[in-house]
């Protein structure tokens, strides 16, 4: 009976309000990349509505083409909920560069039509002028039973919204609009936020993306009732080393072998934290023991390479494969936009105790030759894969830490985290090209195509199909195959602010 006991802890996963067939947040229900799913194309062609696999392809900038200007690279995801019900939902957000602001967009997931969008003004200055075409970084999550959109923006706004687009609570990380927040937290967000929450046991988790300038006494990581947006906890840590520019990692949460829900981020100074899902109270964290460099310029802007938490952790639970207590994998890496240089060997994996933050291995042990890294890992029995800037897919044994292969992905930088579902690995690039890998020990490309545009972000697989999402197009692919062509068009003027 002990044994089965510690079997069964030792698999705990996070709870989600997600429905069977859903992937209602970031990287799906777990925040792994990993779906369950099978019938899951293998090939598709990209195009139009019921072309091949392709059930409908929707626009990024439907009904706002003239508001929109080219240039804009939105990492955000897809997310997908309601499959099964009279009112299946994909949401995204979307950058609206022409009028310098950001809009959540709802479609209906059973023909890409367009039902509405939530436009979020930025608050003015040269807010805008920093991140102008990151706007959409953000992956809300979906309560399906609560009909709640969560999500935050570039620019700081923690918003909360129904399924008809009305706004149901607003919080602010900084007071930059009188009166709109008086609780605001106070944190000067540091370029793009990304704002993509998590719900955990009645907690909305925002991690705030700070300013690498901002004091320590500052809120970092906040907990939100999700009802009313109230503050239910903060974390405000210890800076155990100096920062790096900043960090945009977004929270998973898991619970290990010894019971205790944790939520697991990085932060500027490139530490791992584990803390309290409960409190907000930190149990361990994990220092960067990469040797990167973290020197700073005369003017005190950070020049150093190495880790900024820009990449999110991926909680694995006991297993097969994995170690008594669970397992946090975390990749290193920077901001690809910002000029410094990001050559071979300014990443790292690592993979640490859930319940200590101990570490068990790192990856390249030597002759490093991975790239910079921003995305996060997906984990396949004992397979992890992971992208670098490089735009080198690596694929690495769990069990030791040790490489399987590495292989490059027609050239173009890889911002995107992979995702695995039906013996299946999809991926896209910056060039546009999207890649569907066998899960294997050996590469094997089970297809190939461009889809014109760079692809930041993660697919979703929901409801027997794959989603992939462009800079220009969103596609939904099963093999059901589509209909009679794209969407018609949205009707004018459909806006909620």
């Amino acid at each position: 009976m002990k044994i089965v006991l510690a079997i069964v802890i030792g698999l705990t996963i996070p709870t989600t309000s997600a429905l069977a067939g859903d992937w209602n947040q970031w990287r799906g229900p777990q925040r792994n990349g990993v779906s369950p799913e099978s019938g899951i194309p293998g090939s598709w062609t990209p195009g139009p509505g019921g072309n091949g696999n392709v059930v409908w392809r929707q626009a990024t900038d439907v009904n706002r083409t003239s508001e929109t200007s080219s240039g804009a690279r939105d990492s955000g995801s897809v997310v997908v909920v309601g499959t099964r019900t009279a009112e299946p939902r994909v949401f995204f957000m979307h950058s609206m560069t022409a009028r310098q602001t950001s809009r959540m967009i709802a479609l209906d997931d059973r023909n890409g039509g367009f039902l509405w969008d939530y436009v979020t003004q930025v608050y003015g200055g040269n807010g805008f002028s920093i991140c102008p075409n990151h706007q959409g970084a953000s992956t809300p999550y979906v309560d399906l039973a609560g009909r709640r959109i969560y999500y935050g923006t570039k620019e700081g706004r923690l918003q909360a919204l129904d399924f008809d687009g009305n706004l149901v609570w607003r919080r602010l990380t900084q007071g930059n609009t009188p009166g709109e927040d008086p609780n605001a937290f106070g944190v000067t967000i540091h370029n793009c936020g990304n704002g993509s929450p998590l719900l955990r046991d009645g907690r909305l988790i925002f991690h705030l993306s700070a300013h690498y300038g901002e004091p320590e006494n500052r809120p970092k990581v906040v907990a939100l009732n999700p009802d009313t947006g109230g503050t239910l906890w903060t974390y405000a840590p210890t800076y155990r080393r100096g920062l790096l520019h900043g960090s945009w990692s977004i929270p998973v949460d898991g619970v290990s072998s010894d019971g205790v829900p944790r939520v697991y981020f990085q932060l500027a100074d490139g530490a791992v934290r584990g803390i309290r899902a409960s409190t907000g109270v930190e149990d361990w964290y994990h220092e960067d023991d990469s040797g990167f460099d973290r020197t700073k310029s005369a003017n005190s802007h950070p020049d150093g390479i190495g880790s900024e938490g820009v990449a999110s952790p991926v909680y694995n639970p006991a297993g097969p494969f994995e170690v008594a207590g669970g397992a946090i994998y975390v990749s290193a890496g920077e901001d690809p936009s910002h000029p410094r240089n990001t050559p071979v060997g300014t990443g790292r994996i690592w993979k640490l105790d859930a319940r200590t933050g101990q570490e068990i291995w790192h990856y390249p042990s030597s002759n490093n030759d991975l790239g910079n890294v921003i995305a996060a890992v997906a984990i396949s029995g004992y397979r992890l894969y992971v992208g670098d800037t490089l735009g080198y897919l690596h694929c690495v044994d769990i069990r030791t830490g040790q490489r399987l292969w590495r292989q490059l992905l027609g050239g173009g930088e890889i911002w995107a985290s992979a995702t695995v579902a039906d013996g299946k690995v999809y991926i896209g690039t910056q060039d546009g090209d999207f890649f569907i890998l066998a899960d294997s020990d050996t590469f094997t490309v089970l297809d190939e195509d461009n889809v014109g545009a760079a692809i930041a972000s993660s697919v979703a697989v929901a409801g027997g199909a794959f989603y992939v999402k462009s800079d220009d197009y969103v596609w939904k692919v099963s093999t059901s195959g589509g209909g009679g062509g794209d969407p018609p068009a949205a009707p004018n003027g459909v806006e909620v602010r």
